[in-house]
């Protein structure tokens, strides 16, 4: 156990904190001169340019003092994740140590182990509650499961009497995505939750929660199984995880907070320029001043839509592209895709969180047609009658199945937002199309 090198790590990042503050301070002093926006302003009147000019400052200072601030709640976070860290191996160290009084080498080994796989973690700051161990997942129509998670990727279904199923788990983009196997999958949110982890699956987003249970999982031989420590070690592990879960969280709310500022500072700043340029429309509306009119009306549409903030919807709505398809979404929640080789779907979207959410019309089609609609387990006829090759929480939910559904994930990129569907995550990219209006 090299404990200089993590007090030198801690000292690092506490370092970065305090500079990151002074520069906190320091930015909104000491701002870039502002880059103008690629517009001919030169026809305008000189105090709309002079508006203009304080409006790019005042940007610009909200553009640096939101880095600023996200960059601070990051190396909190950081520091917090380090400290954390620091603490369940000083617990662990002096385990090993009593271990190694008491000659215990199995033991102090196993201690070494589970330090290494502390010291080796990367993914906490994207899975601040592991996924490993035993959740309780609830569909939307209430069926339940019981899902063991394992260390080296797999998952198995838990209290049942059929036929055992096993499934694997990986975390990327954001997601732990489960595989089942004959396309079907579902997804947890990150960070997890341990008391309430939303989570999507192929038959809808936001399909069921996942609870976290207290019963204890063997791990696979590659793994460290916290239960077999001391209480100290068990009691600083649990310490660990629940502040590491804070410190998400909590760079979390600050990054949000940061972005929500940025916001409103952006809208003030914009507002008197757009005031200044109202007041001059109405102007040469009474002088009859055709040209200067349609300047104005091109700065308007200019700063309202290049440099005033833009809610999810104004950049939603309008036709989208993908490979082979055309998208539509209009002002009173009405969607439709177009194919280009024929046919189509229309229905309806909403905006969720982190996602536009779509619910087309098309259902998707069940594994068995023959079963009638079913509201849950109570309507099953027997185990029998379901896709006996899948856990049974989504062997219910492919007997029931619903509408075909897309997601855009938030934020939306006019250039290329990613899109989750029925099909598959990362089903699809789309680009927003802009036509010519003039």
């Amino acid at each position: 156990m090299n404990k200089p090198k993590i007090n030198l790590r801690v000292s690092t990042v506490t370092a970065l904190l305090a500079a990151a503050a002074v520069t906190l301070i320091l930015l909104p002093a000491g701002a870039q001169e502002e880059t103008a926006p690629e517009m001919d302003w030169t026809p305008l009147p000189d105090s709309i340019i002079t508006a203009k000019d304080e409006c790019c400052k005042a940007i610009t200072i909200a553009d640096q003092q939101c880095e600023s601030d996200t960059a601070l709640a990051e190396l909190t976070r950081n520091k917090a994740l380090a400290e954390a860290q620091d603490d369940l191996l000083e617990a662990i160290q002096k385990a090993i140590k009593a271990a190694e009084r008491t000659d215990k080498p199995d033991v102090a080994a196993a201690l070494q182990e589970a330090a290494d796989s502390v010291t080796a973690q990367t993914s906490a700051p994207t899975d601040p509650v592991s996924i490993v161990g035993i959740w309780l997942f609830t569909s939307v129509n209430g069926t339940t499961g019981t899902f063991a998670f394992y260390s080296d990727g797999v998952v198995k279904e838990e209290g049942q009497t059929g036929p055992e199923h096993s499934g694997s788990w990986r975390v990327t983009d954001g997601r732990v995505v489960v595989n089942w196997g004959g396309g079907v999958w579902c997804v947890l949110r990150m960070p997890l939750d341990p008391e309430c982890a939303v989570g999507d699956d192929l038959y809808g987003i936001e399909a069921f929660v996942a609870v976290k249970q207290e019963t204890k999982i063997d791990q696979p031989a590659d793994g460290v199984n916290w239960d077999d420590f001391s209480n100290s070690v068990r009691r600083a592990k649990t310490n660990y995880d629940k502040a590491v879960a804070k410190a998400i969280a909590d760079c979390d709310r600050a990054t949000q907070s940061a972005r929500a500022t940025h916001t409103k500072a952006v809208r003030a700043a914009v507002a008197p320029l757009v005031r200044e340029l109202q007041k001059h429309r109405k102007a040469a509306v009474r002088d009859n001043n055709i040209g200067l009119i349609v300047n104005l009306d091109k700065a308007i549409q200019f700063v309202q839509s290049e440099m005033a903030p833009r809610e999810p919807e104004d950049i939603l709505l309008g036709k989208w592209s993908s490979r082979g398809a055309t998208w539509t979404f209009a002002p009173n929640g009405a969607a439709s895709i177009n194919y280009d080789s024929g046919g189509g779907d229309s229905g309806r979207w909403r905006i969720t969180d982190g996602y536009v959410s779509v619910i087309w019309t098309t259902q998707i089609k069940t594994s068995r047609s023959s079963l009638a609609p079913a509201r849950g387990p109570s309507r099953m006829a027997t185990r029998s009658s379901l896709d006996t090759t899948i856990p049974m929480i989504w062997a219910v939910r492919q007997s029931i199945a619903g509408p075909r559904w897309s997601a855009l994930r938030l934020p939306l990129d006019e250039s290329g937002t990613t899109v989750d569907s029925w099909e598959g995550l990362a089903e699809t990219t789309i680009q927003k199309i802009h036509e010519d209006t003039d």
